[in-house]
């Protein structure tokens, strides 16, 4: 039987644009994207819920149709993750149709949801045989060529008809087909499917969902706190923002934008479902949620927000879903996925203006594309200089791409989810997500420009050459060189200790760069000083540049205060600032006096209106003595 090997049959030139090089994996990674994965995972609401107690009631729904039912366990990582199975066996049963019983075909959406264990709903169906009565078994197929036209009675014929699995009509013919009608529920229910991924349906309910493992991970990488601000800039269908409200025990505020009403009120809806009070929800375009002029307010009225609003962040981008599993076919032109990254920045571009200093930024999507995963990373820390790639823990997936414009160790730092990188019997949709910290770096990278002193805290390296275009570019190394081959103990967690330690060190070295800074023009008086003295009182070229520079760059530092001073703002900052502004005023005073002694100021209106005469100094006598 006819299977698809990769998804790209329709744009087969789009397998040459997952990666920006040659790369061997791509033959694999288009056969993995066809299967379905080998799991299925459940996300409990612990705030309603006990996963013990719903773990037996999957165990027992299994036991009703399988005699054999696939294994369910609770992850020891993640106490609110359940995962099921596949079914055994599944190799030598249920792989070919059955002989003598009718067909019914489905477009390739409704396809890949079978693979997955769903039954099949009527507006999926796209043809069922005339005569084909309720309560009988038949042979499920999916149309990959998407030829079949809808309500097709006789045997559809296609070199590239799939067959998927067997199940029992629930539907007539009648009840699916004809004008005026708009079917609901289910048509076909599966009984076994060639993935052998149980067919349970989907058991959904305010106290367990349906959500694939990476999804669930990137809950836990944003790591969310109690009481914290969070911003969740693409929500909608609410399955992420819902276990972020989960994670904190719905204490703090939690506000859910998306763009479109019909996308923000499914995420409402699961929203009252589960009675959470932290989560706000607006429709509302997020690349425009940055307002730069907003005073600050309440926030839970609704975008745009102030600069520097939420604590964290977690920007899952809209993408070209290439990671979604069984991808049967793709309808995505080359065109199409270029257009993807340029969105995915402008919504970049106001997270980092909506994150607060010190905060945490996740970057998440659900496709292969490397454009759309290390390229997006390396352009945001290209772009920001104030980010800072942080190691997205817990890592479950493997690293990033190889060849990609990530080194080595931003390649360790990130994950994604493929087909190499699991631990068994972990093995879902191809995911990609990184986390950034914003830390203090613009000001420390003026620091550097303004006095040319590299510090060796930050370890700027200019190493970083690539062989194509043969041109050197500056990166930061913020990771550790140590890697003890000591375990640690139980409970003990070193990448976090040494995460937090690293984040204390550098925000104190920033601010102490700061106050260096900040000092920097009030230690230039002396030398203006003694330059003024040295270069006299006459009016000559050597003095007059001197003062012009005296009084040009002092001014010229306060005007671009805003964007010197990044690192100043927050709640450090101000003393800072402050400092800064006054030790140009002083300066800017100084010189100002030196052109008044050296006359070159204006003293009499004289010296700006033309028909206004000189001033004259008056003579006095008396006594015979001129008093002057």
């Amino acid at each position: 039987m006819f299977y698809p090997r990769t998804p790209f049959t329709k744009y087969p030139e789009v397998e040459s644009q997952i990666f920006k090089r040659n790369n061997p994996i791509v033959k694999d990674l288009c056969e993995w994207l066809c299967k379905a994965p080998k799991c299925t995972t459940y996300r409990v609401n612990l705030l309603q819920a006990n996963a013990e107690v719903l773990k037996n009631q999957l165990e027992a729904e299994l036991l009703k149709k399988y005699p054999n039912p696939p294994k369910v366990h609770i992850s020891s990582q993640f106490p609110e993750l359940i995962s099921v199975s596949n079914l055994h066996s599944v190799e030598s049963q249920n792989s070919s149709p059955q002989e003598g019983l009718n067909e019914i075909i489905v477009d390739t959406s409704c396809g890949a949801s079978i693979l997955r264990g769903a039954h099949i709903y009527a507006p999926g169906v796209m043809a069922m045989r005339s005569g084909t009565k309720v309560g009988e078994n038949v042979n499920v197929y999916t149309d990959i060529e998407a030829k079949c036209k809808k309500g097709t009675s006789a045997v559809y014929e296609s070199a590239m008809k799939t067959f998927l699995g067997i199940g029992t009509v629930r539907m007539a013919r009648y009840q699916l087909f004809g004008e005026n009608i708009d079917p609901r529920g289910i048509a076909v229910e599966m009984n076994h499917t060639i993935s052998g991924v149980p067919s349970i349906g989907d058991l959904s309910s305010p106290t367990a969902l349906l959500q694939n493992f990476p999804s669930i991970v990137c809950g836990r990488v944003l790591d969310p706190q109690p009481n914290e601000t969070i911003l969740d800039m693409c929500s909608a269908p609410g399955n992420k923002t819902t276990h972020l409200a989960e994670l904190i025990k719905d204490s703090g505020v939690i506000i859910g934008l998306d763009k479109t009403e019909s996308k923000i009120e499914l995420v409402r809806k699961k929203v009252s479902e589960r009675n959470l009070k932290s989560i706000k929800c607006f429709a509302f375009d997020s690349t425009k949620a940055l307002a730069e002029n907003t005073e600050i307010s309440d926030i839970t009225k609704g975008p745009p927000f102030p600069p520097e609003s939420f604590d964290r962040i977690l920007l899952d981008a809209p993408c070209s879903a290439l990671g979604n599993r069984p991808l049967l076919n793709c309808n995505l032109s080359t065109k199409m996925l270029q257009s993807y990254p340029k969105v995915q920045r402008k919504l970049f571009k106001a997270a980092v203006g909506l994150l607060r200093k010190q905060g945490i930024l996740v970057y998440s999507t659900c496709t292969i594309m490397e454009s759309e995963n290390e390229g997006i990373v390396r352009w945001a820390l290209d772009s920001f200089p104030e980010l800072r790639l942080i190691k997205a823990d817990p890592i479950i997936g493997g690293s990033g791409v190889e060849g990609s414009e990530l080194t080595d160790e931003e390649r360790k730092l990130v994950q994604r989810f493929g087909p190499e990188g699991y631990d068994d019997p972990v093995d879902s949709v191809g995911f990609f997500i990184a986390k950034f910290y914003l830390n203090f770096l613009p000001f420390g990278q003026i620091f550097v420009l303004l006095s040319g002193v590299i510090y060796s805290r930050t370890n700027f390296i200019n190493m970083t050459t690539k062989s194509s275009a043969k041109k050197f570019k500056w990166s930061l190394d913020f990771t550790t060189s140590k890697n003890p081959d000591i375990p640690a103990p139980p409970g003990f967690n070193p990448s976090v200790s040494q995460s937090h330690t690293e984040i204390v060190k550098d925000h104190h070295l920033m601010i102490k760069k700061s106050w260096d800074i900040a000092l920097g023009p009030i230690k230039q008086l002396p030398m203006n000083l003694f330059i003024m003295y040295m270069a006299g009182n006459s009016i000559s070229i050597f003095p007059i540049m001197m003062v012009g520079m005296m009084l040009i760059r002092p001014i010229k530092a306060m005007f671009s205060t805003q964007t010197t001073a990044k690192l100043g703002e927050g709640s450090h900052g101000s003393g800072q600032k402050i400092t800064y502004i006054l030790g140009n005023l002083a300066n800017v005073a100084l010189a100002l006096y030196k052109c008044q002694s050296m006359g070159l100021l204006p003293t009499h209106a004289s010296d700006w209106l033309a028909f206004v005469e000189p001033q004259t100094r008056l003579e006095y006598y008396g006594g015979g003595i001129s008093l002057v």
